[in-house]
């Protein structure tokens, strides 16, 4: 199989100079030089699901295909999910950002908060200690 010459991907598509999950799959997938079709392969999508994600059909891919595409693009979940471009103005915005970012779950993140709370009230770490982290 004859793999296509490294064009520039702004020639190639004019329209990907805008931010969003498709669009910076689809520059990452252009950039490794790999077809629609084996990229499934090695993430185990279908080609239709990378597909429908790269058109935008589906805006907001679940975290699991994030993670399976950026570790066989070999980009970072936030740099793949443009979770770097969610809004912080509230607190709330801003601990999802951070869950997003480090591609915590929901449940993984109640997890962690439940942990620190115990060292906190334990004496295992300090306020100082966690001032890092939150």
């Amino acid at each position: 199989m004859i793999k296509r010459e490294h064009t520039p991907i702004e020639k190639l598509y004019p329209h990907l100079d805008k931010e969003s999950p498709g669009i910076r799959i689809r520059k990452a997938r252009l950039g490794t030089n790999l077809y629609l079709y084996e990229l499934a392969e090695l993430t185990e999508l279908t080609p239709e699901e990378i597909s429908h994600i790269e058109r935008e059909v589906i805006k907001s891919p679940k975290q699991k295909t994030i993670k399976k595409l950026a570790k066989v693009l070999s980009k970072p979940i936030w740099y793949l999910g443009c979770y770097d471009i969610l809004p912080e103005k509230t607190i709330g915005q801003k601990f999802k950002k951070a869950r997003l970012h480090h591609a915590l779950t929901l449940s993984d993140a109640a997890n962690i908060w439940v942990l620190m709370i115990e060292a906190l009230e334990t004496g295992k770490r300090t306020q100082e200690s966690l001032s890092p982290i939150i």
